[in-house]
């Protein structure tokens, strides 16, 4: 079955949001293993036909169009490792606008008691343009390995209200 359904245009906003990721992170692949014989921009290794894989896939858009999607509404945290002395996990988040038009991102924070748990790098505020995307990586650090029970993480930005995605471990998320 397609992740969208059998219509897009009715497909819920974190549905669209799977979509999108899933969409970045095949195209990413492809243009980073495109090599020197575009074997995915090149429409002569497609038999000719078509634009190459990666315009086809990047163009193709079945659903809905947002002014801000989100990859995850949740992200769960799995087996961390032990590392000089403290337990660790990495996580990415993707956030994007499909609509075109200028997303400004104002700023991508953690709260809640465990906040102190958690680091966020890469892309921290900033515009977005239409069909385009950026990447956060999520940390968790922490000297034990129990439990998070209170920590989100705020994307404050110009589309409306502020989206919010709750951080957890696999087992109390």
């Amino acid at each position: 079955e397609n992740l969208v359904g059998d219509n897009g245009l009715s497909a819920s906003d974190d549905v669209i949001g799977k979509a999108e990721h899933l969409k970045a992170l095949a195209v990413g692949w492809m243009k980073r293993n495109d090599g020197e014989k575009k074997y995915f921009s090149d429409p002569a290794q497609n038999d000719g036909i078509g634009k190459g894989f990666i315009a086809e896939v990047d163009a193709r858009h079945t659903w809905r169009q947002l002014p801000i999607w989100i990859s995850d509404s949740s992200i769960e945290f799995g087996q961390p490792v032990f590392k000089d002395g403290y337990y660790e996990r990495y996580e990415y988040l993707y956030l994007g606008r499909s609509l075109v038009g200028l997303l400004d991102v104002t700023s991508i924070n953690v709260i809640g008691a465990d906040s102190h748990l958690f680091e966020l790098d890469g892309f921290e505020g900033g515009n977005i343009e239409g069909g385009e995307y950026r990447r956060v990586r999520i940390k968790c650090r922490s000297n034990t390995n129990g439990r998070v029970e209170d920590a989100s993480i705020i994307i404050v930005h110009s589309e409306g209200e502020d989206k919010s995605i709750r951080l957890g471990k696999k087992e109390n998320i």
